[in-house]
């Protein structure tokens, strides 16, 4: 399940992009595609376990660009994962982040 972790490092760096560079929307739509690709490989589930953010059960680095980000929206909207389906949409990609970026 390479993808996943992958998936996971793209999706934490856009929720990042998200909450501190609003206005980098190239930098964003470059993740967005990065995100995208890899979620075209497989599904993924994204949780927080024991302060970290978790892959599909592979616990990502917390020093990646918006891991912790990732982690503490994720922690404070009480959310238990994070599915995305095999080639889901990027409009559903980046709703969900903007979501977590916008605290809700």
């Amino acid at each position: 399940m390479d993808h996943s972790p992958t998936f996971a490092r793209f999706f934490a760096r856009l929720v990042g992009l998200l909450v501190h560079e609003p206005a980098n929307v190239d930098e964003q739509k470059v993740v967005l595609r990065a995100a995208v690709v890899m979620v075209r490989q497989g599904a993924v589930r994204l949780t927080v376990a024991d302060g970290q953010l978790v892959a599909d059960g592979e616990p990502m680095p917390g020093v990646l660009p918006g891991v912790q980000d990732t982690i503490a929206r994720m922690s404070s909207a009480e959310l238990p994962g994070l599915e995305f389906e095999a080639g889901c949409a990027p409009a559903e990609i980046l709703a969900r982040a903007r979501g977590l970026a916008a605290g809700t």
